[in-house]
């Protein structure tokens, strides 16, 4: 809230002048209003990166559990070598185009395929690649937006766009491909996903989720009811309801740490203008 308003930030008053350590900030130091912290990059501690991988292997195993086959790297075959066959009879890369080509290498790829396409199941019927994000407190929250969760649709919405891009110049550089015309690796994308979208789940630190957050969850939630209905004598609707608030525990137990909460709270108001409150008042329903 201090942020929003641009007042001093009371939390940070016990450190502020204390150098900040990261690559590439030189001498930057802990301001009273953030802004150092805020644009902060290559930060020392791999705490995000060990976030981020905590919530796939969390978003992983409920799609599991639920009887959804999943991939993620290292596992079940992994998703380094997706688009190793379009990439392969061009010209050889060079090293810059190889980062690119780490950057349409998804977190996961979850196998719907098998399932119906339905209102309440809306993955059914594709094999996703899926691009988990993470959104810090960054100056993307000030947005004058008063639409429900904007800022996390706004990373996610950039998520496909950017696979799109890095496809395109794929193609260019590796097959000579024109920008008018799809290559070999833009058509492999195309394969994926409903019409070729990639799923691009945004948390925030705030709390708030992302559409394709609560697709994921409503799959895994659908999958896991009808299997419960099959054993058990109880309404499909309200065993649907039953294991969406159960994934929606999960998923909040596994953002806690990332919020500077180590223990549950009942209804913890964490409340920011801009965002949906994953607990409070869940915004991926």
């Amino acid at each position: 809230m201090a942020l929003f308003f641009g007042l001093p930030v009371k939390e940070l008053a016990p450190f502020i002048g204390n150098r900040i350590r990261a690559g590439g900030t030189g001498n930057s130091v802990v301001d009273a209003n953030g802004h150092n912290l805020l644009s902060l990059t290559h930060s020392f501690g791999g705490g995000t990166s060990a976030h981020h991988n905590n919530l796939i292997r969390v978003v992983s195993e409920d799609l599991e559990r639920a009887g959804v086959k999943v991939k993620t790297t290292g596992k079940n075959g992994g998703v380094d070598n997706l688009f190793k066959g379009p990439l392969s009879g061009g010209l050889p890369l060079g090293d810059r185009d190889r980062d690119i080509t780490n950057g349409i290498i998804p977190d996961m790829v979850v196998d719907a395929s098998e399932f119906e396409n339905s209102a309440g199941s809306e993955l059914g019927g594709a094999v996703h690649l899926v691009d988990m994000k993470t959104h810090a407190s960054t100056s993307d929250h000030n947005s004058d937006s008063t639409t429900r969760g904007q800022v996390a649709k706004n990373r996610q919405d950039k998520v496909n766009s950017a696979y799109f891009k890095k496809a395109k110049w794929l193609d260019h550089v590796v097959h000579g491909s024109h920008p008018d015309e799809q290559g070999p690796v833009e058509r492999e994308l195309h394969e994926y996903g409903h019409n070729g979208r990639v799923l691009g789940p945004v948390i925030g630190v705030y709390g708030c989720g992302s559409s394709d957050l609560s697709l994921l969850r409503d799959l895994a939630a659908f999958q896991l009811a009808r299997k419960h209905t099959e054993h058990h004598n109880m309404d499909f609707f309200q065993a649907r309801a039953m294991f969406k608030k159960k994934t929606e525990s999960i998923l909040g137990t596994a953002h806690r740490p990332w919020l500077g909460l180590d223990a549950p709270q009942p209804s913890p108001r964490l409340c920011h203008p801009r965002c949906s409150i994953l607990y409070c008042s869940p915004c991926i329903l």
